[in-house]
């Protein structure tokens, strides 16, 4: 017989999946969304089951900014499964996502991967094995770019935390650009994650 935690984590995913199909079902009928805010919701569902080994390697000018948020956010919830960690490496999760970091945002551990992983750990987030994660394509936001920047997007996503830690849930606001120089131009790259019920500017994964 279940524990009484376990039988509650049960009901809500159950909860969670309902409220899933419910949604898939109202956004065919809606008709105030984008193509584009349609393709990202479908895939966020498509990606709920969450199967790390369907994830891209790297960055790539053929995924989109929601593409490269959620193969991201698969990896971080991911990150201590143990199939995965056996066959990927700890905190795989973590360095995954620094595959499609900029380099500006590289810069802030001087390009060094493993000082990344090490605040990482030590800053507790919500991200890195978070329970569920839903973004939200009403959020989606792009700027056009200019002579010294490429495209940006932003998007939120909301967590919910494992064990609560350090809150049961928390939002995030990505922002991505579109690299123009070679040998990524043209792919989508992560410059900042930023926790919304934090005031500092800093990248936080």
């Amino acid at each position: 017989m279940a524990e009484p935690g376990e039988a509650e984590g049960v009901l809500i995913r159950q909860i969670e999946q309902l409220q899933t199909s419910e949604r898939r079902r109202a956004l065919e009928t809606r008709n105030d969304l984008s193509t584009a805010q349609i393709a990202a919701r479908r895939l966020s569902d498509a990606v709920a089951a969450q199967d790390p080994n369907m994830l891209p390697e790297a960055p790539s000018p053929h995924l989109s900014p929601h593409d490269v948020v959620i193969a991201c956010l698969v990896a971080l919830q991911e990150n201590d499964s143990l199939e995965q960690v056996t066959r990927r490496g700890e905190d795989w999760g973590h360095r995954y996502s620094w595959t499609f970091l900029s380099g500006m945002a590289r810069a802030n551990w001087q390009g060094d991967v493993n000082g990344f992983v090490r605040e990482a750990k030590n800053n507790v987030n919500g991200l890195a094995c978070c329970e569920w994660f839903e973004t939200d394509e009403e959020s989606i936001e792009s700027i056009e770019g200019t002579p010294t920047r490429g495209t940006i997007c932003k998007m939120v996503v909301t967590v919910r935390c494992k064990d609560g830690i350090p809150m049961p849930s928390r939002q995030f606001l990505w922002t991505l650009e579109q690299e123009r120089r070679p040998p990524q131009s043209g792919c989508w790259l992560i410059s900042s994650v930023l926790a919304m019920d934090r005031a500092l500017d800093q990248l936080t994964m």
